[in-house]
């Protein structure tokens, strides 16, 4: 029932995932080369957290990454969960990006990295309805985090495709 989310919502996008542009599939080459000309770098792609925003005309779009994608780090914990208890709707966004895994590169294990299983659960814990975006190259184990989200996307490494991803959350 949370999708398709409703234009004009007051939305939180938090996470890691959806507040960088480092979204590129694990097969687009190393961090430096994922294809954006002429530097060959991700500054061309938008945030999951910006195409969002962008389709959420006439509502209000805040976001925090909460913690980093793969560090010990919880600095940015509370500032996270203050915008998701201020907002009608919730859009966590966790997973990992090439420096988890990439061609030549595999992980040890599916557990999210870093401090993210953590943070989902405490955003989780505040009931509000969430929807929990998977931005990875590989499978993720969530175990944990199905139970409390209403609703869940895997969109893999959407790269160029966040505008598209936001249009679908929409309907």
């Amino acid at each position: 029932g949370l999708l398709p989310l409703k234009a004009g919502s007051k939305l939180a996008v938090v996470g890691p995932m959806g507040v960088t542009n480092q979204l590129m599939s694990d097969y687009a080459g190393g961090t430096g080369e994922a294809g954006c000309w002429p530097n060959s770098d991700d500054s061309c792609v938008s945030t999951i957290a910006q195409s969002i925003e962008a389709a959420n005309t006439g509502g209000q779009t805040t976001s925090a990454k909460g913690v980093d994608i793969n560090s010990k780090s919880v600095d940015g914990i509370a500032a996270a969960l203050a915008l998701a208890k201020a907002a009608d709707v919730v859009v966590l966004v966790i997973g990992n990006d090439r420096s988890q895994e990439h061609e030549g590169h595999d992980r040890p294990d599916t557990a999210l990295p870093g401090q993210q299983e953590s943070f989902a659960e405490q955003v989780l814990a505040l009931k509000k309805p969430t929807l929990l975006i998977l931005s990875n190259g590989g499978q993720l184990a969530i175990d944990n985090l199905v139970g409390g989200s209403a609703a869940i996307v895997e969109c893999f490494n959407p790269a160029h495709g966040t505008p598209a991803l936001a249009e679908l959350l929409f309907g």
